[in-house]
């Protein structure tokens, strides 16, 4: 009767805890950020970064091999600050910007931005965008939380630094 008892909780008792979400939180406004060029000459590799909400998520693609960061926490002003760079970018009015996705020897920045039960708008920026002033101080914070959080060192602009 025992055997039978301790049986049954191993199959069917208390759920088995899942695997945390990686990227963090999944609900509520998105922002995702890539720098494209995983195979580009200068090594770089590709930096990718997604928010939502206050929980923010690193990797970096360098010719197929990928290091993630991992998710971390956004403190309430460092949140703050971002969406607010991300809200200057006013990528919705962005009609010069591509579609498409370039090649992956090609340094493109890619943004995401989107709404909870909305249809993300994507945009590929071409090296022309990084003069736009909103793009740079968006770049530079991002730099700047990869630093922090992940305590690695990114060149997000398009010319490499």
């Amino acid at each position: 009767m025992v055997l039978l008892a301790v049986g049954l909780l191993g199959c069917g008792g208390a759920p088995a805890a899942r695997p945390s979400e990686r990227r963090g939180e999944v609900a509520g406004r998105v922002f995702e950020f890539a720098t494209g060029g995983a195979y580009a000459e200068d090594g770089d590799g590709e930096w990718m970064l997604r928010v939502r909400g206050r929980s923010l998520w690193i990797a970096v693609d360098r010719a197929g091999e990928i290091v993630e960061f991992g998710a971390f926490r956004l403190a309430p002003r460092e949140a703050k600050k971002l969406w607010r760079l991300v809200d200057a970018l006013e990528l919705g009015d962005r009609s010069t910007a591509g579609k498409d996705r370039p090649s992956p020897t090609v340094r493109r920045h890619r943004f995401v931005i989107g709404e909870r039960d909305e249809e993300p708008v994507v945009v590929w920026m071409a090296p022309a965008a990084e003069e736009d002033e909103a793009t740079g101080e968006l770049l530079a914070y991002c730099e700047k939380l990869i630093r922090r959080h992940a305590r690695a060192s990114a060149r997000l602009g398009l010319d490499g630094g």
